[in-house]
């Protein structure tokens, strides 16, 4: 079994963005919320905005054979650094590529996220995650993710969102 510090990329090679996050830290506290949440180690997860891949090195050693996980970004550098990191290391982890159009991530994006469908066939989703994902999202790329997730998830499956909002 692969050791969680092997699955930590150096840190000069992560985006600017994860400089100022510990990976396993971060990784523990996602987990953590999650299983309070309903994760079970059998779960096939689904996480939105996987990032770098905290939350991803965070169930490496949680997640068991019977279940999976697959992490989704528009950043296609994240995506790289979390398959030669984490996927490669790790069997029934996974990591997808979204060419979404994203001013910050993917300024060249095709896609429209209202377009999006998520890599996941209908009801194949016990447990989804999103990190601040919802926080920068128009109010109908929003509702396209929900409805998305409604699609993905199996019946009684969960989602665990944060989300920073002002009042």
């Amino acid at each position: 079994m692969v050791r969680v510090e092997e699955l930590v990329p150096p840190r000069e090679i992560l985006p600017s963005y994860a400089h100022n996050s510990n990976f396993r830290r971060a990784g523990r506290r996602f987990r953590r919320a999650a299983i309070r949440h309903g994760l079970k180690s059998d779960d096939r997860v689904l996480e939105l905005g996987c990032g770098a891949g905290r939350f991803a090195v965070g169930l490496a050693r949680y997640i068991s054979e019977q279940g999976s996980y697959i992490g989704v970004d528009p950043a296609k550098r994240s995506i790289e650094i979390c398959n030669e990191w984490i996927a490669s290391k790790v069997p029934g982890f996974e990591f997808v590529w979204a060419d979404l159009y994203n001013g910050r991530y993917n300024p060249t994006g095709m896609i429209r996220v209202v377009d999006y469908r998520f890599p996941c066939e209908d009801h194949s989703i016990d447990f989804a995650f999103s990190n601040s994902v919802f926080t920068h999202l128009l109010p109908s790329d929003a509702a396209h993710y929900l409805m998305e997730l409604g699609r993905v998830l199996k019946p009684g499956g969960r989602t665990l969102n944060t989300i920073f909002a002002e009042p």
